[in-house]
């Protein structure tokens, strides 16, 4: 079998993470290319034994970019072509007729209840699309929701590999850390990994709820990882906030694994999240989880016993759940426990690769 991920994307986001990760495990078993926008980290990360093939699709309406896609995929006479996200979506509309042998599975990574009108219901509701792969149940929900056929949308949960570290370098690793972003190694701290999107990633939720810990008396501290186009905007409200001091932006951080090793409190506020793959990589590392029991954080993580989740926008809430684990560390420690079990167990990456390869068989027998 030869299968095909395509992404449009040129950033670093769980989406991406989820097609090296794919594309890494698959393999082992079948041919495995992806195909990306030329410079993407996605195409710097893949294994050797992946093929990498650069080609920009815009926004999926970009016809200079159909015959070298169908040459491609006639040339190595691909069986599956897997799309990761939205404009690679609309590609596959745009060449879905020059393929009619190859079978087209999108998978979905994203909350957003697809647009009404022809046009959602051309990328939805059309037979084109053999399969939808959703990351999450929230996702799988939406998809129904919006009438795509039981048989064509398919529950294979992300996952993320556990990282290869070894435990007797923690210690150098996060003292390594705390010194090069001149933080307290006194005092726990707060990382959250995410684009920096102020608005839909609640970032604005959480610099009120440090706000509000800061005016109790809880002495807090943060690292904020990524990139994004709010980053100005965000230093701007620390500095409103009288957080400065307080909270550093570290930007893109390619050994994230590394760096969470630092961490103790895993903060994701999202205003939505279709699955939230950075919740799996800090439980993996042992950080306490606090979050936002939005979309798929709640299959993940279980209030009270796995980790503390609080409503959207509610930066009261957050800062009760921050404080309560900032300051008690045997509830910090107890929760990190059982998150770090329960994603292993719930989560296993081979469970993610071996359904998705049970998905393409199918088709292919179908």
């Amino acid at each position: 079998m030869r299968v095909m991920q395509v992404t449009s994307a040129r950033g670093w986001g769980g989406a991406d993470h989820q097609v090296c990760t794919l594309a890494d495990g698959l393999a082992k078993r079948m041919n495995s290319l992806v195909l990306a926008p030329p410079g993407c980290q996605i195409l710097a990360r893949l294994s050797a034994a992946v093929q990498g093939v650069p080609l920009a699709l815009g926004n999926g309406f970009r016809p200079s970019a159909i015959l070298p896609f169908v040459r491609l995929v006639r040339q190595k006479k691909i069986d599956i072509i897997d799309f990761h996200s939205s404009h690679a979506h609309n590609f596959a509309l745009l060449v879905r007729r020059l393929l009619p042998r190859v079978k087209f599975v999108v998978h979905r990574h994203n909350l957003y209840r697809p647009s009404g009108g022809w046009l959602g219901n051309y990328k939805y509701l059309h037979s084109g699309i053999d399969r939808f792969i959703c990351v999450s149940q929230a996702v799988h929900e939406v998809l129904l929701g919006y009438g795509v056929a039981p048989q064509r949308a398919v529950l294979v949960l992300g996952a993320v590999p556990r990282p290869s570290y070894d435990d007797a370098a923690r210690q150098p690793q996060r003292l390594k850390i705390f010194a090069t972003y001149r933080l307290n190694p006194d005092l726990p701290l707060i990382g959250t990994v995410a684009n920096l999107l102020e608005h839909r990633k609640g970032y604005d939720t959480l610099l009120q709820a440090l706000r509000l810990l800061k005016a109790d008396g809880v002495p807090v501290q943060a690292i904020f990882c990524g990139q994004g186009p709010d980053r100005a905007r965000l230093e701007d409200r620390c500095r409103d906030f009288n957080l400065h001091e307080n909270v550093r932006f570290a930007g893109f951080v390619a050994d994230i694994y590394g760096l969470l090793t630092a961490v103790d409190v895993f903060c994701l506020p999202s205003r939505d999240e279709a699955l939230g793959l950075a919740v799996q990589e800090a439980a993996h590392a042992g950080c306490c989880i606090i979050a936002t029991a939005v979309g798929g954080i709640p299959e993940m993580v279980t209030h009270g016993h796995s980790g503390l989740l609080s409503e959207v926008g509610n930066a009261r809430e957050l800062a009760v759940n921050l404080s309560r684990v900032l300051t008690t560390k045997s509830v910090r420690q107890r929760l990190a426990s059982n998150g770090h079990r329960d994603i292993a167990q719930k989560f296993p990456l081979h469970t993610m690769i071996d359904t998705t390869a049970q998905v393409y068989e199918g088709l292919l027998r179908a």
